[in-house]
This record gives C-alpha cells, sequence and structure tokens, in this order.
C-alpha cells in the first residue's frame, strides 16, 4: 500500500510552474538583446552604455542599470549626465574587517540583479549593464576560495575551476533573462598561442569567460588611435562589429564613436555621437 508519509514535495510547486510559464510568454514578446562591449581601458565602453538613450527615451524616464564593479562610471554620470536620477549605479563591493568580503560582494551582487523584475516593470528600463566582466571573474573565483577555506593567492586544481564557472553563470545567465537590452563589458587580455610546443604569437581577446559569446546577438571591440598632424592630435575613438545576429550586414562595420582634435593654444573641439545604440538597433548606415 502507498504510505502518504513518503510522498515528496514537488521540487517546483505548480502554483510557481504556472506563474513562470505565462512570465515566459510575457516576457518573449519584449525580445531584448544583449550585447557585448570590449577593448583596452580608456576606448569609451562604459560611455556607450551611459549614452544609450534617445531624447525621448530620457523624457520617459527610462532607466539605466549599471552593476558598476569597475567603479569608474560615477565619474561619468557626474561630468556628462548631469547625476542623471535615472542612471542607476549599483556598488556591490563589501568590506568586512579592512579587506574585501568577496562572498558578500557575489551574494550581494546575484541578490541585487534577481530584484530588477520585482522593483521595476520591462518598460521602465533600457539598459541593464555589468561593467566588467573581468571584474565579475575575479568576484567568482576568490568568493569560491572564501569558500573553500583557502587564501586568494593559493593554486586550485583543475576541477575546482567548475565551481568559479557556476557562480559567474548564475549572475551572466540571471543578467540575460531580464526583460531589457543587456550589455556587458570588458577589458582585453592577452593570450599566447603555441605551435609545437613554442610560443607561435601572442593575441588580444575579450577576457569573460569562455561559453559568453554564445549568449551575444552583437559583440563591439572599441578602440582609440591618436595621430599627431600639423600642430594638431586627433584621437578617434571607435566601435566595430565584431559580431551581428541582428543583421549580418552589420558585421565589420566600424563606428565613430566620437572624435576630438586638439590644437595648440585653443580649446580643443569635441565630437560625440550619441545615436550610436539607435544606429545598431534599427541597422542604420553610417
Amino acid at each position: 500500500m502507498f504510505d502518504e508519509s513518503t510522498k515528496k514535495e514537488p521540487l517546483i510547486p505548480e502554483k510557481d510552474m504556472i506563474d513562470t510559464f505565462f512570465e515566459q510568454i510575457n516576457t518573449s514578446r519584449v525580445n531584448p538583446i544583449s550585447i557585448g562591449i570590449y577593448g583596452a581601458d580608456g576606448t569609451a565602453k562604459s560611455g556607450i552604455v551611459m549614452d544609450c538613450r534617445t531624447d525621448e527615451e530620457k523624457q520617459q524616464g527610462k532607466k539605466i542599470i549599471i552593476f558598476d564593479l569597475d567603479l569608474s562610471n560615477a565619474n561619468l554620470k557626474a561630468n556628462f549626465h548631469n547625476n542623471d536620477e535615472n542612471i542607476i549605479l549599483l556598488n556591490p563591493w563589501t568590506i568586512t574587517d579592512g579587506k574585501i568580503d568577496y562572498v558578500k560582494t557575489y551574494m550581494k551582487l546575484l541578490g541585487w540583479i534577481n530584484l530588477i523584475p520585482k522593483k521595476f516593470k520591462p518598460d521602465e528600463i533600457k539598459v541593464v549593464s555589468i561593467d566588467s566582466l573581468d571584474n565579475l571573474l575575479e568576484i567568482c573565483k576568490n568568493a569560491m576560495k572564501e569558500e573553500m577555506g583557502i587564501g586568494h593567492n593559493k593554486q586550485i586544481e583543475i576541477k575546482d575551476w567548475e565551481l568559479r564557472n557556476e557562480k559567474y553563470n548564475a549572475v551572466f545567465r540571471a543578467t540575460y533573462s531580464l526583460s531589457c537590452i543587456k550589455v556587458f563589458i570588458t577589458h582585453l587580455k592577452e593570450r599566447m598561442t603555441f605551435q609545437n610546443g613554442l610560443q607561435y604569437s601572442t593575441i588580444m581577446e575579450p577576457e569573460w569567460h569562455r561559453s559568453t559569446p554564445n549568449f551575444l546577438h552583437l559583440t563591439l571591440l572599441c578602440e582609440r588611435t591618436e595621430i599627431n598632424k600639423d600642430n594638431k592630435t586627433i584621437v578617434e575613438f571607435s566601435a566595430v562589429v565584431k559580431k551581428s545576429k541582428i543583421g549580418l550586414s552589420l558585421e565589420g562595420k566600424k563606428i565613430n564613436v566620437a572624435l576630438i582634435i586638439q590644437e595648440k593654444n585653443k580649446e580643443p573641439m569635441f565630437n560625440w555621437d550619441n545615436n550610436i545604440f539607435k544606429k545598431i538597433l534599427n541597422k542604420q548606415k553610417w
């Protein structure tokens, strides 16, 4: 005879199953995209994100939420956006007894991401951004080591890296599932390639987990070039579309982000294109 005492509760209660089913149906209509932006330091990566709204969206109070793991966005917000209250900077870094507490930092970051759908309606947010993924990797690695009870400078076995990857994926996928545009920023890192057991070359690549590009609809490589000519210094900031799932015609396109012309004894000329997102998402020519 069946013993009622051995009956187990379902892993997902029926009500939760129904609620999440209809939530998925509703959010699938939004069709948000995910964008990866990478480049060397000082190539306008964060600036592009902070200036992603149209004038109409600003008037509507559309919000930009940035998880500022780089601690580099407050200056941009103050100097170029008049401390716009709809640019929300979140800093999860936590100090305990004078040291960074990576476990609490990680828990705070993941918890705050999961609170976004409870606090905001999908049409209230233009973009949620993690700035940057290389810092996220560091947080996940050291949170893992703290939980294992080993020092941050200690080596771990290859199998243990899966624990770091699980933490990274939890944050990334929680962000990825949000019903708005998502932007993931990271820096470049050097990687050595080998041929016949010898170092062959050094290449620069985005510092994110290797699975990350699989989830991105668009990737942008940000670059800065400086030319000295005729007593002028010309600095150009640009972004090259390296991958596009929203239109193959975009791949390889170069977007002029900003231009600075500095001439001796004169005020610098500055031009910034604040329609980059509009151009990309509408697949406009430039």
